[in-house]
């Protein structure tokens, strides 16, 4: 790569030290502030764009390896040293969940590093961070069967209503595959919606809403006994 990201011309070299961290653990409800020195170590005035990256270091979904949460534009003279600070909150550490519709923070290690670009890192810390968000298992008219087995609270009636559209969907699952498990794998991957869909006047709009009901129920129960 030509020009990393945050890459800039400067006519002077530059320091950075003391890197601290106002707190070695944080919940997803509280701040941390950082704070390092950047000195001039050139002959002459000059300015540097300080940055802070934020890395995942045990995330399982996908996330860029540096994520950009602050800089600073210091302008020194030559031998000047100054303060920088920066304050990291939950969004600092956050991903956007598509099933919660909010920001959510998994508990674990970040690493807090800051450079004067993408590729040039000078120091680095590891900050720990708890996520205090209970998450609700949700389930709505889109929920896949495959969603619904997944979680222990609503499988068993999952498992019922599996049965159900295959018994009265008017599907022909008999493709000739040994597998004994070939429906249930497709079926998996149907939204429950579909039970009114493929199932005609045998399960009706009604009676999804009482199937909703009834699962939003099992998980309602679950999660206050965990």
């Amino acid at each position: 790569m030509l020009f990393p990201f945050g890459h800039g011309l400067t006519y002077s070299e530059f320091e950075y030290s003391n890197l601290t961290l106002s707190r070695a653990e944080i919940t997803d409800q509280e701040t941390v502030t950082v704070t390092l020195d950047v000195t001039n170590t050139g002959e002459r005035r000059a300015k540097e764009v300080v940055q802070l990256y934020v890395s995942d270091k045990q995330t399982d979904i996908s996330r860029p390896e540096l994520e950009l949460k602050g800089f600073d534009k210091l302008e020194l003279e030559a031998g000047e040293t100054k303060s920088v600070s920066f304050k990291l909150d939950k969004r600092s550490f956050a991903f956007y969940d598509d099933k919660l519709s909010d920001w959510r923070v998994q508990s674990g290690q970040f690493e807090i590093r800051i450079g004067a670009s993408c590729q040039d890192i000078r120091l680095t810390e590891t900050l720990t961070v708890r996520s205090t968000q209970k998450l609700t298992f949700k389930v709505h008219t889109n929920s896949t069967f495959g969603e619904l087995r997944a979680h222990p609270a609503t499988k068993p009636y999952a498992d019922e209503l599996i049965e159900y559209f295959i018994e009265h969907s008017g599907i022909d699952f008999n493709l000739g595959d040994n597998d004994e498990n070939f429906a249930e794998t497709v079926i998996s991957f149907f939204p429950i919606k579909n039970m009114v869909l493929f199932c005609k006047e045998k399960f009706t709009e009604p009676e999804l809403e009482q199937a909703l009901s009834k699962l939003t129920e099992q998980v309602r129960i679950y999660e206050e006994r965990v």
